[in-house]
């Protein structure tokens, strides 16, 4: 097993959006069947459309921010402190910012 990876070395694959670039581990590949990790860049103003999952997810934002239609909550996540989770099943649509998070006036968190 491969306890260290480089996150430019994962396999990319198409996400079916010009905007959107990502990079996928799959860790059945690496000895740990019950992980996989995406990395998604997005671009501003883009995002997946309304989608759901039969799995949860974990959304952990690196740089910029994103704006998270979860269910019946609107999420705003900015870099490095916020985390957004979305259940398995609950619709969910990401759209990433083209704010910078310092120039946001906007509330974080949820809101209904």
């Amino acid at each position: 097993m491969n306890y260290l990876l480089n996150p430019d070395a994962l396999p990319t694959f198409a996400s079916g959006q010009a905007g959107i670039r990502a990079r996928i581990l799959n860790g059945i590949d690496h000895g740990v069947p019950g992980v996989s990790l995406i990395l998604n860049e997005t671009d501003p103003d883009d995002g997946a459309p309304l989608h759901r999952h039969a799995y949860d997810e974990l959304f952990v934002i690196e740089e910029g921010c994103c704006d998270f239609r979860i269910g019946d909550l609107s999420v705003h996540a900015t870099p490095r402190s916020d985390c957004a989770l979305a259940g398995a099943g609950s619709p969910q649509l990401p759209e990433s910012g083209a704010r910078s998070p310092a120039d946001d006036s906007r509330p974080r968190g949820a809101t209904g």
